[in-house]
């Protein structure tokens, strides 16, 4: 009894070929697949981690404002933007420094309020995506509250100065 010969014209052999060009194929659409998954937690990372710099930029500011002079800005902006920079790039110009109550004055006076704190908010952002299907990533809007310490700059001129 003879066996079948296995070569390019039998037909095991002539299934085999046809395959591989299966195999190929399969095997792009899963490295696609995997890659789109890895830049996607790439994404996730670098999204969570901007939120975490931003979060830290507005608290430092935060912690700035409440022992400088309400005048300040400067030095919060000075203070948040390396975080900021961290985040995603210069934002300085999108953080505001809101002393409370509104119109309130550092020391006692003529009839002024005193402030009880000072308020820095971050307005929403947004960090370049690396994914085609996530052009841009957004940042929502972070405030921080801290109640007044002493909101004099002649206090602590290493912070303010």
């Amino acid at each position: 009894m003879q066996r079948a010969a296995f070569g390019p014209s039998s037909p095991r052999g002539r299934r085999h070929r046809a395959c591989r060009g299966g195999v190929a194929v399969e095997s792009a659409l899963a490295l696609a697949i995997l890659l789109g998954l890895v830049l996607a937690a790439i994404d996730a990372a670098r999204w969570l981690f901007a939120l975490h710099a931003t979060g830290e930029a507005v608290r430092e500011g935060a912690r700035t404002a409440v022992v400088c002079s309400l005048d300040a800005g400067a030095a919060v902006r000075e203070r948040a933007s390396p975080w900021l920079a961290l985040a995603a790039g210069s934002q300085a110009e999108r953080l505001s420094i809101e002393p409370e109550p509104a119109g309130c004055v550092a020391h006692a006076s003529q009839g002024s309020p005193v402030c009880t704190g000072v308020r820095v908010r971050l307005r929403e952002g947004g960090l370049a995506g690396l994914s085609w299907w996530l052009p841009q990533l957004g940042l929502p809007p972070v405030q921080f509250f801290l109640t007044r310490e002493s909101m004099d700059s002649t206090d602590n001129p290493a912070r303010c100065g």
